[in-house]
């Protein structure tokens, strides 16, 4: 091959190889784009809810602006609860809130979760399955950041209530439950709420936050008898006659890893 031939080949290949780097960069940046128009409608949607619909508002802090490069990450694997034990009494279920209903906007709408002085304060939600609210937010939206549901499962008798939401980056959703693993952090922030749908107040106590591979076992569905759940209760480390479990749980790093950032309480 002649040096005539070689010089239009090798500016054919440099070519080739920017167009390749430059589609690749446009990809990129319209993706990050796309994250943070994402983000963002989030974080007006919930902060409107909270403006209008939350029982809780007052207790609410908002999070960081962090948001440079959001988290993809999802929730954790589906999990259950007790359908066939008797209806328990665990929580503070004598108070009552007075609020605009969200059942209104959403008629998956099960309570408000509110843990003082954070910026955990969101509307739940529970489907028919753990699949649709990973992507589509309170109001209906398609949105990575989704929604914070509860597991298909749980009952609202149920003994142990499981609840979910993405690990976003710059505290959304359920991103601000990194600081529990510092142990000051969980001293401080133990308490939180849970007002159901129709007003009633739980009052719950942080008891653990760890992160677990593989976790399973800390989505039981079905406890056979009192004796059951109360093995169940005490491998979380839960107080004595704890009768019953909340869990939150959202991912740690790669959404494929198994690796699930755990919280439990106990009635309070």
């Amino acid at each position: 091959m002649s040096g005539n031939t070689r010089a239009p080949l090798a500016k054919w290949a440099l070519s080739a190889v920017f167009l390749v780097f430059l589609c690749a960069g446009l990809y990129a940046g319209a993706r990050i784009i796309a994250i943070r128009r994402e983000y963002t409608a989030s974080a007006r949607e919930y902060a409107r809810l909270r403006q209008e619909y939350s029982p809780a508002a007052a207790d609410y802090t908002a999070p960081g602006t962090d948001v440079d490069f959001p988290s993809t990450e999802g929730s954790g694997s589906a999990g259950g609860a007790n359908e066939n034990s008797a209806a328990p009494s665990g929580g503070n279920q004598a108070g009552r809130a007075s609020y605009r209903d969200p059942g209104e906007i959403n008629q998956d709408y099960v309570g408000w979760l509110n843990i003082p002085d954070t910026s955990v304060s969101f509307p739940v939600v529970q489907a028919e399955n753990n699949e649709k609210y990973l992507d589509t937010s309170f109001e209906g939206r398609q949105n990575r950041l989704g929604a914070v549901f509860m597991d298909y499962r749980c009952r609202r008798e149920s003994r142990h209530i499981i609840v979910y939401g993405h690990n976003g980056r710059g505290g959304a959703m359920f991103g601000a439950l990194q600081h529990y693993l510092q142990p000051d952090y969980l001293e401080k922030h133990r308490h939180l709420s849970f007002i159901n749908a129709d007003g009633t107040v739980e009052s719950w106590r942080i008891f653990s936050a760890n992160r677990i591979d593989a976790p399973d076992a800390v989505y039981p569905v079905d406890f056979f008898n009192e004796e059951a759940f109360l093995l169940f209760a005490d491998d979380l480390g839960a107080p004595a006659e704890s009768g019953r479990i909340f869990t939150m749980s959202t991912c740690t790093g790669n959404v494929n890893s198994g690796v699930r950032l755990i919280l439990h309480a106990a009635p309070f």
